[in-house]
């Protein structure tokens, strides 16, 4: 497959498969995704591009954390464009920057307002209330469990590229994490997909000093970035 390049994300081709490739998203300001790192895998089948390419988003927290109404648990990603959501159905005419531009397109400023499940004017509260959880998932899980060396599910390239973008951009993190530690911490989470689930507190203080906690190891992981890519151009 062709490598394709967008703004706010960084392509990973596999050199030794040309059917398969990465995508790590990154969540864009006054988004809940802000700051994010959403690793996508892409596999092409044999048909392509008469068929799709199969994405799943390997970013869960482990199977733990629906990021999205199109992007579930188990890593499914439903959109019509794969042939996995109704509507305009893939076309051999499309590319894999169709692809992730639909993908990008989701981590928007109000999630909820993808989900054609429910009617929209009743559940106006529940956008509010999970574009909070996603804010909280997002440092925790597609932040900090990304960036840790002891945890991250990320390859190491991955994380490395990761941690590039982490270090310019600390002050950020930090401020948005005091940010929502104000409006929220110890306040029920509620995430609208799991409302029998009332037992978790907001708790950006942790997150924060784990943000702290990862800089001296990201700064590492950027040199060896920044090394690489100058051996590659070399």
């Amino acid at each position: 497959m062709p490598e394709e390049r967008r703004p706010g994300a960084d392509v990973f081709p596999n050199e030794n498969d040309t059917s398969r490739i990465d995508y790590l998203i990154r969540g864009q300001p006054d988004t809940p995704y802000e700051g994010g790192f959403f690793h996508f895998a892409v596999r092409a089948p044999p048909e392509y591009p008469e068929r799709p390419p199969r994405v799943a988003l390997i970013t869960t927290g482990r199977g733990t954390v629906r990021f999205n109404p199109n992007f579930y648990e188990n890593g499914c990603v439903c959109l019509s464009i794969l042939g996995t959501w109704l509507g305009n159905a893939w076309e051999p005419t499309h590319t894999l920057a169709n692809v992730l531009h639909s993908l990008q397109a989701r981590f928007n400023e109000m999630p909820w307002d993808n989900e054609p499940a429910f009617d929209q004017n009743q559940l106006l509260e529940w956008k509010q209330l999970y574009s909070d959880f996603l804010s909280y998932e997002t440092l925790r899980v597609a932040v900090c469990d990304q960036l840790d060396p002891g945890q991250s599910p990320l390859p190491d390239e991955m994380r490395r590229r990761a941690a590039k973008h982490f270090v310019r951009d600390f002050e950020r993190y930090v401020a948005r994490c005091n940010e929502l530690r104000n409006r929220l911490d110890g306040r029920p989470m509620m995430n609208p997909y799991q409302l029998w689930v009332r037992n978790r507190q907001f708790n950006f203080e942790q997150i924060g000093q784990r943000i702290h906690s990862l800089l001296d190891s990201a700064r590492r992981d950027a040199e060896a970035d920044a090394a690489a890519e100058a051996a590659a151009d070399d």
